[in-house]
């Protein structure tokens, strides 16, 4: 069974902050559920932990890869 990790999928927060997604503008996260390991954007090398906007990409989303 292998270790999990929970964080949005457009901004990165990891699950357990009260905040509103920086990215989809005030709305909430979309968590989703994922084996922990190295989460970087492939666009701006930003990574999981607190949100915030991929500066590179003009939708301002992460697009997060596991570089473990």
């Amino acid at each position: 069974m292998s270790v999990k990790v929970i964080f949005c999928v457009y901004c990165g927060q990891i699950a357990g902050t009260p905040t509103k997604c920086p990215v989809r503008r005030g709305r909430d996260h979309e968590f989703k559920t994922k084996d922990v390991g190295l989460w970087i954007c492939v666009y701006c090398g930003g990574t999981i932990g607190q949100g915030s906007v991929c500066p590179v990409r003009s939708s301002r989303d992460h697009e997060f890869r596991d570089k473990s």
